[in-house]
C-alpha cells in the first residue's frame, strides 16, 4: 500500500492541489505540493504529482527525481511507474522509458496510458512493434486522440502519408487541442503538396504551443514548401531561441540559409560554426591498422539510398567500387525504403538498415563494423542528420554531396572539385577540401523517352522552364526571370516540381511575385501534378530553354534538362551550391551558357531564344555529349573517387 500522511489537513490540501493540476494551474499546484512535502515528506502521491507537473512545465530533471522518489516508495503502483517512464522519455532516454512502460503494463495490462506511451516511444525509434502496441491501446481507449495521432505518426515515418492523414484527422476530431496532431497534420499535408493546409495546421500548432520549439520548426518546413525559405528562417531562429539545444532546427536553418542569396559567405560560415557550438565534438582514439595500402572498410551513411537524386548520384559509384581494394558498407537511415534501397542492399558487402536513426545507434553500428573511412552523404539536408558525426565514428570522415560545410571539426574532408571550389574560393569551411577530377556523376535515367522536337517550332513562341524546388525561386531569381521574359516577347515560363506548384496559395504567390515585375499570369504555366520519372522527363518536351536558379543551382534537374536536349542558362555563384550549373555545363562544352552576372544571364537567354538552329542542334546532340562526358563515366568516376579516399587514408596513417 502507498504510505499516506495521516492528517485530514494534508489530504484535503493534496486534493486541492490535484484540482489545480487538472485546471491547468500548474505553478499554483506545484507551490502547494512543495509546501505539503515539508509537512509530510513521505506522501508519495505528492511526489508523483510534482513529477507530473515537471513533465508539463519542462522541469523534467526535477520531475525525474520526484518520479523516482514515488516509485521507490511504491514500486507496484502502475501510475507512478508510468510517470517515471514519461519523464525518462522527455529526457531522451527512450530505451529506459520503454522498460518502465512495460513494467507498468505488467502491473496492469489493461491500462491504456502506458501502452500508448510504449507505442509512442517505439514509434520514435522506428520499432516494428510500434503500430501493434498503439492498436492495442486503441482497443482499450478507442476515443484516444493521442493514440490515433501516434498511429498516424507510425504511418508517416514509414513513408505512407496517405494512411497517416485520416488518423490525424480523427485525432483532431477527438482532441482538437492536441499540438502534436496539428504538427503531424501539417507534415502530412507537406507530403501531399498541400501548402495552404500545411501552413494553416502549423499555425494552429503554434497558437496552442507558443513556446514550442517543434511548432516553430513545423511552420518553417511549411514555408520552405511554399518556396519561401527566407521566411522560414524566422520561426527556425525562434525555435533555437526557445530551445538552444534543438540541433535539428539548427540544421534546418543551415538548409534554409543555403537558398538565400542575401546571406553572405561570412554569415553562412558563422551559422555553420554556431550550429556545432555546444555540441562538444569528440574524436576518440582509433586502434585501426595504419597500413596505407591495405583493403579499406569504406562506409556510406545516408537517408537517401532510395529513388532520390542523391541515391541516383551514388548508384554508379557504389556499383563500380573495386572490391579487392574496398569493402563497402552502407548505413541507410531512410524511412522511405523502395526498390532502389533493395538494389543498394544487394550491391553492398554489408547493408545496415537504421530507419530514422539519429546519433548513438548510427555511430555504434559504424564503430562495431570498424569502418576505416566514412562518407556522410548530404549532411544538413532533410533526411540526413549530421548528429552521428559529432562523436567521430571512424578514423576518416568525409562529407559528400554536402550543401555547405558541416561546421564540425570531427569531419575531416569535404569532397568537391576545382570547379565547385577553385583555388581562390572564399567559401568558409571547417573541413579540408578533397578534390575529385570531376565532382558529379549522374545515373543514366531508366526507361527514358527520347527528346521530342523543339517546342517553339510548333507553338511559335519560346517556353522557358524550371523544374526546381520552389524554395530556390527567391525574389531575386523571380526578378531576373521576369527580365528574361520581358526580353523575349511572347515567351512564357513553365514551373514544375512535383505537386508543389499545384496549391492555390503557391499559385497566387508566384502570380503576385511575377506580376510585381510586369509579367502577367497568362505567361506563367504552373504545373502541379506528380509524375513518374519517365513522365517527368517527357515534360521537358514542353521546354525550349531551362533557367537555372541561384544561389542554389539545380543539379539533377540540370542534368535531366540536358539529357532531354534542353539547354540551361546558369548564373555562376561564389559558393559550392552556386557553381553546380557551371560544373555540369562545362562538362558538355556549354561553358558559354554559365555566366558571371545578371545582365549576361538575360542576354544569353534572349540570344538562345532567337537561335532556333542552335537549339535544334542541341536537342539532337546533348544526350550523346552527356554519355561521352565524365558525368556518365561510372567506372572512371569510381577509380578517381577511390584515389581520393586512398589519399585521405594515407594522410591519416601518416598522422600517428
Amino acid at each position: 500500500m502507498t504510505r499516506r500522511a495521516g492528517t485530514d489537513v494534508v489530504d484535503t490540501t493534496y486534493a486541492h492541489a490535484v484540482r489545480m493540476f487538472r485546471e491547468g494551474r500548474l505553478m499554483e499546484a506545484e507551490a502547494v505540493c512543495r509546501s505539503l512535502l515539508r509537512l509530510a515528506p513521505g506522501h508519495l502521491e505528492v511526489s508523483h504529482l510534482l513529477a507530473a507537473i515537471g513533465c508539463l512545465t519542462g522541469a523534467v530533471p526535477d520531475g525525474l527525481a520526484m518520479a523516482r522518489r514515488a516509485v521507490a516508495g511504491e514500486v507496484q503502483h502502475g501510475l507512478f511507474v508510468n510517470t517515471l517512464g514519461v519523464t525518462l522519455k522527455q529526457l531522451g532516454r527512450a530505451e529506459d522509458a520503454a522498460r518502465w512502460f512495460r513494467r507498468a503494463l505488467g502491473l496492469d495490462p489493461a491500462a491504456a496510458e502506458p501502452r500508448l506511451n510504449l507505442g509512442g516511444v517505439l514509434a520514435e525509434r522506428r520499432h516494428p512493434d510500434a503500430a501493434r502496441e498503439i492498436r492495442r491501446a486503441l482497443t482499450i481507449a478507442p476515443a484516444s486522440g493521442e493514440a490515433h495521432n501516434n498511429l498516424g505518426a507510425v504511418h508517416l515515418r514509414g513513408g505512407d502519408p496517405s494512411s497517416a492523414a485520416p488518423r490525424f484527422g480523427r485525432a483532431l476530431t477527438l482532441a482538437p487541442l492536441l499540438v502534436d496532431a496539428w504538427r503531424n497534420h501539417s507534415i502530412a499535408a507537406i507530403w501531399h503538396g498541400q501548402v495552404s493546409r500545411a501552413l494553416a495546421a502549423s499555425r494552429v500548432a503554434l497558437s496552442l504551443s507558443p513556446a514550442g520549439a517543434e511548432a516553430f520548426d513545423t511552420l518553417a518546413n511549411a514555408f520552405v514548401m511554399l518556396g519561401d525559405a527566407r521566411s522560414a528562417q524566422v520561426p527556425l531562429r525562434r525555435a533555437l531561441a526557445t530551445r538552444p539545444d534543438y540541433r535539428e532546427a539548427g540544421s534546418n536553418l543551415l538548409f534554409a540559409l543555403a537558398y538565400d542569396e542575401t546571406v553572405t559567405l561570412a554569415a553562412l560560415g558563422a551559422a555553420q560554426r554556431a550550429w556545432s557550438r555546444g555540441l562538444a565534438p569528440v574524436t576518440p582514439t582509433f586502434a585501426h591498422d595504419r597500413d596505407p595500402e591495405r583493403r579499406l572498410r569504406l562506409g556510406y551513411l545516408s537517408g537517401d539510398l532510395r529513388e532520390h537524386p542523391v541515391g541516383w548520384n551514388v548508384d554508379g559509384l557504389i556499383r563500380n567500387h573495386d572490391r579487392e581494394r574496398f569493402e563497402v558498407s552502407l548505413y541507410s537511415t531512410t524511412t522511405l525504403a523502395d526498390g532502389r534501397t533493395r538494389a543498394f542492399a544487394a550491391m553492398a558487402d554489408r547493408f545496415c538498415d537504421l530507419p530514422g536513426a539519429r546519433g548513438d545507434a548510427v555511430r555504434q553500428a559504424i564503430r562495431d563494423d570498424r569502418i576505416d573511412v566514412l562518407v556522410a552523404l548530404a549532411p544538413h539536408t532533410a533526411e540526413n542528420s549530421p548528429l552521428p558525426l559529432v562523436e567521430k565514428p571512424a578514423p576518416v570522415v568525409a562529407a559528400f554531396h554536402a550543401i555547405g560545410s558541416t561546421g564540425l571539426p570531427t569531419v575531416d574532408h569535404w569532397i568537391t572539385d576545382e570547379v565547385l571550389h577553385p583555388a581562390d574560393t572564399r567559401e568558409e569551411f571547417t573541413e579540408s577540401l578533397l578534390r575529385l577530377p570531376c565532382f558529379y556523376l549522374h545515373m543514366v535515367p531508366e526507361a527514358s523517352p527520347e527528346p521530342g522536337p523543339v517546342p517553339s517550332s510548333a507553338t511559335g513562341r519560346v517556353t522557358f522552364g524550371s523544374f526546381n524546388n520552389p524554395a530556390k525561386l527567391t525574389p531575386t531569381v523571380v526578378a531576373l526571370w521576369a527580365r528574361v521574359l520581358a526580353a523575349v516577347p511572347g515567351s512564357r515560363l513553365l514551373l514544375r516540381s512535383g505537386r508543389r506548384f499545384g496549391d492555390a496559395l503557391a499559385v497566387d504567390r508566384f502570380h503576385l511575385a511575377f506580376g510585381a515585375h510586369g509579367i502577367g499570369a497568362e505567361r506563367l504555366v504552373l504545373a502541379g501534378t506528380q509524375l513518374p520519372r519517365a513522365g517527368h522527363l517527357a515534360a521537358f518536351d514542353e521546354v525550349d530553354i531551362s533557367l537555372d536558379p541561384f544561389p542554389f543551382n539545380g543539379s539533377t534537374t540540370t542534368f535531366e534538362s540536358l539529357w532531354m536536349g534542353v539547354p540551361v542558362v546558369s548564373l555562376i555563384g561564389d559558393r559550392f551550391v552556386g557553381r553546380v550549373g557551371l560544373e555540369i555545363l562545362s562538362r558538355v562544352g556549354l561553358d558559354d551558357l554559365a555566366v558571371a552576372d545578371e545582365s549576361a544571364y538575360v542576354a544569353t537567354a534572349a540570344a538562345l531564344a532567337k537561335d532556333a538552329a542552335r537549339r535544334q542542334t542541341l536537342r539532337r546532340a546533348l544526350r550523346d555529349r552527356l554519355l561521352a562526358s565524365p558525368l556518365c563515366d561510372a567506372a572512371g568516376y569510381a577509380r578517381s573517387f577511390e584515389a581520393a579516399i586512398r589519399q585521405a587514408w594515407r594522410k591519416w596513417c601518416a598522422s600517428a
